[in-house]
């Protein structure tokens, strides 16, 4: 009997362990994966929760500021081109709709996908990449370069 507790009690262990090693895993690789395609996974980390807490937090102002312009989305079925903060703000709700917030709320950073592209959150709902401030690229700042409804 105490053989059997003592096995049970290790394999709990051992599973617990593996969980815990293979979730840092997904995280490591996929910043080893950023630092890789985007020189470094740092600003792409912070970013990533920064929008989230502002979607989540329905902070309007903060996502407009968050976002690449122009950018083209489909409103109503109909794809808009978005110019500046104040056209997007007019659209928010039917933009940051129910399920971009409910994509963003679950999504995991150490389940982001990225690619040449970018970082993808959901099934490609939202794009987030570097953005060059400068011709030659030296300075970056990561915007939301595509929202997909």
């Amino acid at each position: 009997m105490k053989t059997r507790v003592y096995a049970l009690l290790i394999a709990v262990v051992f599973s617990a362990a593996l969980y815990g090693q293979n979730t840092d895993s997904l995280e490591t690789k996929l910043n080893n994966r950023m630092d890789y395609l985007f020189g470094g996974h740092k600003i792409y980390n912070e970013f990533f929760f920064e929008m989230k807490k502002a979607v989540l937090n329905a902070d309007s102002l903060k996502v407009a500021d968050l976002i690449k312009y122009p950018i083209s989305i489909k409103i109503n079925g109909k794809k808009t081109k978005i110019k500046n903060n104040r056209e997007f703000l007019k659209h928010y709700s039917r933009i940051i709709d129910a399920h971009i917030i409910g994509t963003v709320k679950n999504q995991k950073y150490a389940e982001l996908f990225a690619n040449y592209q970018g970082v993808m959150i959901g099934n490609g709902e939202i794009w987030f990449s570097g953005v060059c401030l400068d011709p030659k690229c030296k300075n970056t700042v990561v915007k939301i370069i595509a929202v997909n409804k």
